[in-house]
């Protein structure tokens, strides 16, 4: 796998962002950073142990789906399947994400074909869980009185048709045979120059049709549990940093669903800019440097710590990819 020049440019966006923010609010960030060494070690322990319940439950995910393929795919491949994938994310902004599973289920001896079908199986239940997630947030917000959210409904009405319109297409396809059949029709008409193109995508609609029905008719209730599981593990990590001077308030949780479902609304590489932006407005007024602490120590647990257990894995297992690069290109 190669690192795309595209992925430099986007990443010096973000220090560009990171340096002006950071000398636009000097003695807030500064005095978060501060903060973070005031937190009591029993806290940081129970941010890993929430990180780390977020890539068991990635795990247990993917091995569902892809057992149901009959691959035979290990739970703790499941797990080293989101960390790897969770490095390719960080350093390419979330856009290498999706090829990085496909790639390391290819060193398990899965065909592209397949792998491309489980990656794609498993954002659709993912996408379908943080909306439905993301708008029972804003309602239990809602009638808990705290109406700070409302003016954010337009954002979340957009998020809503957009993801409604992501995950129903990519469920319509998985599901009903009818509408592959026209995606393959379409296909046709498109590549009608291009065999080969033609057959191989052609094939790709009709296995992920096939992975599809199997996962809707049997595994749809106990994946969007997970999927709700390992959401959760995330989202918890403000609240349990917030445990050092406030009581537990479960309601953070809805937050951090509608946070999360806005900052994939609002364009941004990763989420990265609009996510901070919605968080300090949500609580820098409530918390003020506790949340700014919150909201490094959530990204460093959520992306900067996942990339450098999935880069050292990959990194220390050079062997394993060098036989798997060579499964990979001969399953394709």
């Amino acid at each position: 796998m190669k690192y795309n020049s595209k992925n430099a440019i986007r990443w010096l966006i973000v220090f560009i962002i990171i340096i002006i923010v950071t000398i636009w609010q000097r003695d807030l960030v500064v005095s978060a950073i501060k903060e973070i060494f005031r937190i009591p070690v029993y806290i940081t322990c129970a941010c890993v142990i929430l990180m780390m319940l977020y890539f068991m439950t990635e795990g247990m995910i993917i091995k569902i789906i892809a057992n149901e393929n009959a691959s035979g795919l290990k739970w703790t491949d499941g797990v080293r399947c989101s960390l790897f994938s969770a490095f390719y994310k960080t350093a390419t902004l979330g856009t290498g994400s999706g090829v990085a599973e496909i790639y390391y289920l290819g060193t398990k001896g899965i065909k592209t074909a397949q792998s491309t079908c489980i990656t794609l199986s498993q954002y659709t239940v993912q996408k379908i869980t943080l909306t439905l997630f993301g708008c029972a947030g804003y309602v239990f917000i809602l009638l808990q009185g705290e109406n700070n959210v409302l003016e954010y409904r337009q954002w979340i009405v957009t998020g809503l048709a957009a993801s409604i319109l992501v995950s129903g297409g990519l469920f319509g396809i998985s599901y009903s045979e009818k509408l592959s059949g026209r995606i393959k029709k379409i296909i046709a008409h498109i590549f009608k120059n291009n065999n080969e193109r033609k057959e191989k995508l052609s094939i790709r609609v009709s296995e992920f049709n096939n992975t599809g029905k199997k996962i809707w008719n049997r595994k749809t209730g106990i994946l969007i549990i997970l999927n709700i599981l390992k959401f959760t593990a995330w989202y918890s990590i403000p609240m349990v940093i917030y445990l050092h001077e406030y009581n537990l308030q479960p309601v953070h949780i809805c937050y951090m669903a509608v946070i999360n479902m806005l900052a994939g609304v609002m364009a941004a590489p990763a989420g990265v800019g609009t996510f901070e932006y919605v968080f300090m407005r949500f609580y820098g007024e409530r918390y003020g440097v506790l949340a700014a602490t919150a909201l490094i120590l959530y990204r460093f647990f959520t992306m900067i710590v996942p990339m450098f257990i999935g880069g050292i894995y990959g990194g220390t297992d050079k062997n394993q990819y060098k036989k798997g690069n060579k499964k990979w290109k001969e399953k394709r």
